[in-house]
């Protein structure tokens, strides 16, 4: 919910809130494009601070299928592959640790 309310970058878009009964495992951000997560990547790495590209690849491109589902077209995955990036989120974060996060990633330079 920290996230949600303090992160106010136009370039990344946050989760719907989801309530107080919510306990999710990952906080995924979106961008614009790859080129964007990158850089905001980058950015939060300058500052120390791990982010994660959980799902750079949509499950239906996975080596595992050989090809399978070349032909297969998923917008949606496809495009989300490419914009999401998780930022750090586990029990022991401190509220100065979040604050960070929020700080750098509100001053990120897109």
């Amino acid at each position: 919910e920290r996230y949600r309310a303090g992160l106010r970058h136009p370039g990344i878009e946050v989760p719907a809130a989801t309530g107080e009964a919510y306990v999710g495992h990952l906080y995924v951000v979106r961008t614009q494009g790859s080129a964007q997560r990158d850089s905001l990547r980058a950015h939060l790495r300058g500052a120390g601070i791990a982010s994660d590209v959980h799902y750079p690849i949509p499950d239906h491109r996975q080596p595992l299928f050989d090809g399978r589902f070349a032909s297969v077209q998923l917008a949606n995955t496809e495009l989300l592959a490419q914009q999401i990036l998780t930022l750090p989120c586990y029990p022991e974060m401190t509220d100065a640790d979040v604050d960070r996060i929020i700080d750098t990633a509100n001053g990120w330079g897109a």
